[in-house]
């Protein structure tokens, strides 16, 4: 079995590097497929990948967005299994791959992992919850999520969403009644301070967009979410900002 990694980047080689340093790490055997798909940056990121003897297909080329790029990365894969693993985002310290590869023996099209939110020094982990929690958030943090390949299809990320394409494919997988499994472990860490860190409300807006189009919910459940997300990524975001 193998699993694709995606990694989306754009200028920016320091957290490419981290990401690069964390995958070395888990390459002793034949499980791991790892793709780039960086944006035509301008820092010396070509330059790397092409020196990187693990990366087994990129691309360097503008592109739509975060969402076209990880498309692109679709497109490439050719493993059973793909997750997202994002430029800056790398594997918990001493994770143990192969039991990640033993949960996926058993067919299931969702794995969702724990994660460690980082920001500074300071790390909280997010537990992954059922798949059924879709109709209010994401399961799991998005680069703690394995897909099967199968059920992603050639472009699972809708490009007309800025910040919520991966709520978007967790809800048409949920309501395609995918089968998930719940594995609670830090797998992955997540720097805080990207996008959706600091844009709240388009977060929130797309997130009410997304309820209403895929999964049917009435009025007052999702203006009720709406509140609850604003409020939860606002504690998130001043936390970020005490700590960095």
């Amino acid at each position: 079995m193998i699993v694709s990694i995606v990694t989306v980047c754009f200028n920016d080689l320091s957290g490419l590097k981290r990401t690069a340093d964390s995958i070395g790490a888990l390459m002793a055997g034949e499980t791991i497929e790892w793709i780039v798909i960086d944006g035509g940056s301008s820092d010396g990121t070509v330059a790397f990948i092409k020196e990187c003897s693990f990366i087994d297909k990129w691309v360097s080329e503008p592109d739509g967005g975060i969402y076209d790029a990880m498309n692109k990365g679709t497109a490439l894969a050719s493993g059973e299994y793909v997750q997202y693993l994002n430029a800056g985002d790398q594997y918990c310290s001493g994770v143990d791959f192969e039991k990640v590869i033993d949960l996926l023996q058993g067919g299931v099209e969702v794995l969702l992992c724990g994660a460690n939110f980082r920001s500074g020094n300071s790390v909280k982990y997010r537990a992954p919850r059922d798949i059924s929690a879709s109709r209010y958030s994401v399961p799991a943090n998005h680069q703690a999520i394995l897909f099967k390949r199968s059920v992603l299809g050639p472009s699972p990320y809708n490009k007309e969403y800025k910040v919520c394409g991966d709520y978007d494919l967790c809800t048409r997988l949920y309501a395609q009644n995918v089968s998930a499994l719940k594995a609670d472990f830090p797998f992955v860490i997540f720097e805080l301070g990207g996008t959706s860190t600091f844009r709240i409300f388009t977060l929130a807006r797309e997130a009410a967009k997304i309820q209403v189009r895929n999964l049917d919910l009435n009025f007052f459940y999702v203006a009720y979410s709406f509140c609850v997300r604003i409020l939860k990524m606002s504690v998130v975001l001043a936390w970020f900002k005490l700590n960095s």
